[in-house]
């Protein structure tokens, strides 16, 4: 039976950083790497929460990337 083997796991902060001249938003992405593959969300959020108070720009969303082989 094939299983998914963690390979490594990111943190991704997309933050807002203005408008464009149609109004329409400009995001920019952080990413840091090293997350524990078993981290879950309250804590990864947690962690969005607290990078966020450092940052000059709005944060509109955090991801968790995962990348798995399968074996």
């Amino acid at each position: 039976m094939e299983v998914y083997i963690p390979m490594e796991s990111r943190l991704q902060i997309r933050v807002n950083i203005g408008f464009d001249d149609n109004g329409d938003p400009v995001t920019r992405s952080l990413n840091f790497a090293d997350v524990q593959s078993e981290a879950v969300a309250l804590n990864v959020a947690a962690v969005s929460a607290a990078l966020g108070g450092l940052l000059d720009y709005p944060i509109t969303e955090t991801r968790k990337i995962d990348t798995n082989v399968v074996e």
